[in-house]
């Protein structure tokens, strides 16, 4: 005997979904692959992609909206929040890396360890 499963309409219990880019790129799945999900799971992916800083997850996002449903307001790309993102990520990048040539050219082991940390946690913040 098969039984069918109730599946809520709002993504309200999204609580159980893990933080970062774990949880958007599970929302990206779940848009992708669930009509009966997919916009509610855009939403969310959206608004948690805007609170961090990886504008490429973002332009995806936008793309498969545009895919989703093409005529909602989803679809309309935030030019001003992906010029001023996009700037201060290169401003941060170009920061870290001038700090990590620094520490390399005075050959201090412990501060280059500490700046590739740093540079570490700054790539994946805005490219995965």
């Amino acid at each position: 005997m098969v039984r069918s499963i109730e599946v809520p309409r709002s993504l309200a219990c999204s609580h159980t979904i893990p933080t970062g880019i774990t949880r958007l790129n599970r929302l990206q799945t779940i848009a992708g692959s669930s009509r009966y999900l997919g916009v509610d799971a855009l939403r969310l992916a959206l608004k948690e992609a805007k609170q961090g800083r990886n504008v490429d997850k973002y332009l995806e996002l936008i793309w498969l909206a545009e895919q989703v449903a093409p005529q909602d307001p989803l679809t309309i790309k935030d030019q001003d929040w992906i010029e001023s993102t996009s700037r201060q990520v290169r401003a941060e990048t170009t920061r870290l890396e001038n700090e990590l040539k620094g520490y390399k050219n005075n050959l201090i082991k412990e501060s280059i360890r500490v700046s590739l940390v740093d540079t570490d946690h700054d790539f994946k913040a805005t490219r995965y």
